[in-house]
């Protein structure tokens, strides 16, 4: 397969036709659903009202947890299918999906203690997670314990009042999200499938059959398109009531939000592994350390909201109550008070309104417009899981159980701005730009490459870039 394979935007080509499948939302929910859709020979298009991958994908913690954290509330089912899952992100995008180690300092309390790791390690096994998560290669023990003085000579200054050791497992990691769902909708686009971006349903109405007439607004020319779809499969993450409310006519009350957030922060850690900490007192949440390009992506932090308006960034005490605990996990780090870079906000399924929890299992909605399209509409929990809950979904809309796959094309030839030994050329980013439908500069800078995460990066393109794409302003 080609890698110059193109997400090719254009308007007119869709006005007017009849797609099997419509999926609104261009996150990485909507991005598989798209992979599931297209690869088992339905005709899909998915439209997406901002930037492919604009909303909570790109601000999410990028970890593809393995199911171990589920053990302690002896959820074995949970586990075994975040095994599975992360198992199928290490293989399919071995490009964009690394193993990175995962250390947590452990202080006795029940648990964050040796003991309650020691537990968790026989319960992976007694459940197969270390078949699932090696695919069935053995690989040593999920869990390894660490000695204390090996935590404090691998993370000087560590808080050493009270520890007894460390507990080391491994969990994916995707430096790079937005290349991931970029690589996604190439593979779903080798299948057959058509991709919009900046088009934004605005309407929709039945029209017999089993069908709906869809409206969408290309958001560039300021021109509506006209669509129509058997099956509607609603991924819009925090828009998902909104398209609820055009495809239904009337309000769904579909998700309890809540904002949750990451940090980007100007410090480092002493090695290339994710520390989590968590701050002495009782009940205090256990923060991921993510070493990332350079810097420390931290998270993750949740707020519940009591109404459903939010300016979509968390509260500042919260952030600041954040900052506090990290701090007094590893104060010789100084990682609390190091500057913030970014703050990565995007809103979640909670369990109650106020509430900071968040909900535990992914859910499905199925619905139907009387007269018109079966309607599925997809509340997504973790990243970990979208692959299974894209299959799930797309399971109701043809009523089998999905064929195997084929493989995904070749990758993209994508760039990292970041790596000052190929530093980019204005060719190679316009050639960058036709092939994976860049409007914007912020599309470049935040979805198509990691220039985001560093200033002069961001200004060089910035100016290579001068008047070739369009401005938001």
């Amino acid at each position: 397969m080609s890698p110059d394979l193109r997400i090719a935007r254009d308007p007119g080509s869709v006005d007017g036709r009849h797609f099997d499948v419509a999926i609104v939302g261009g996150g990485i929910y909507g991005a598989l659903c798209a992979v599931e859709s297209a690869q088992r020979g339905l005709g899909t298009l998915l439209v997406e009202a901002a930037d492919f991958g604009a909303g909570t994908s790109f601000s999410s913690l990028r970890t593809i947890h393995g199911g171990l954290r589920y053990l302690q509330w002896l959820d074995f089912a949970r586990a075994r299918r975040s095994a599975r899952q992360q198992c199928w992100w290490l293989e399919q995008f071995p490009d964009l999906v690394q193993s990175r180690a995962c250390v947590m300092p452990l202080y006795g309390r029940w648990g964050r203690s040796r003991t309650a790791f020691r537990a968790a390690g026989v319960l992976a096994g007694l459940a197969g997670m270390q078949r699932l998560a090696s695919g069935g290669r053995a690989k040593g023990p999920l869990v390894r314990l660490l000695g204390a003085d090996e935590v404090r000579r691998r993370w000087p200054g560590i808080r050493a009042a009270g520890l007894r050791g460390g507990a080391e497992w491994r969990e994916g990691f995707m430096p790079e999200s937005g290349r991931v769902i970029i690589e996604c909708l190439r593979w779903a686009v080798a299948g057959g499938a058509t991709m919009l971006n900046y088009a934004e349903l605005v309407a929709a109405r039945p029209e017999g059959q089993g069908r709906s007439r869809l409206t969408l607004r290309d958001r560039v020319a300021g021109a509506d398109i006209s669509v129509s779809a058997s099956t509607v499969v609603n991924a819009a993450g925090d828009r998902v009531e909104e398209v609820a409310r055009h495809l239904c006519g009337d309000e769904r009350r579909l998700v309890t939000p809540t904002i949750a957030w990451n940090i980007l922060l100007d410090a480092k850690l002493p090695e290339d592994t994710c520390l989590v900490l968590a701050a002495p007192k009782s009940r205090s949440q256990a923060y991921f350390m993510q070493p990332f390009h350079g810097r420390v992506l931290a998270g993750t932090g949740h707020a519940g909201l009591k109404d459903r308006q939010s300016d979509g960034m968390p509260p500042r005490e919260s952030l600041e109550r954040m900052c506090s605990e990290i701090d007094a996990a590893y104060p010789d780090a100084r990682l609390g008070r190091a500057p913030v870079l970014r703050i990565l906000a995007g809103m979640l399924p909670g369990v109650g309104s106020g509430d900071a929890r968040l909900a535990v299992r992914p859910r499905i909605h199925r619905d139907v417009a009387a007269g018109g399209a079966r309607l599925l509409h997809v509340v997504g929990v973790k990243l970990t899981e979208a692959p299974e809950v894209a299959r799930r979904t797309l399971d109701g809309v043809t009523g089998t159980i999905a064929r195997e796959l084929p493989g995904r094309p070749s990758p993209g030839s994508g760039w990292n701005a970041l790596d000052p030994a190929h530093p980019p050329t204005r060719e190679s980013l316009l050639g960058l730009a036709a092939r994976e439908s860049v409007l914007y500069l912020d599309d470049l800078l935040e979805r198509r490459t990691n220039a985001w995460c560093d200033a002069a990066a961001s200004a060089r393109i910035a100016d290579l870039m001068a008047g070739a794409l369009r401005s938001k302003a």
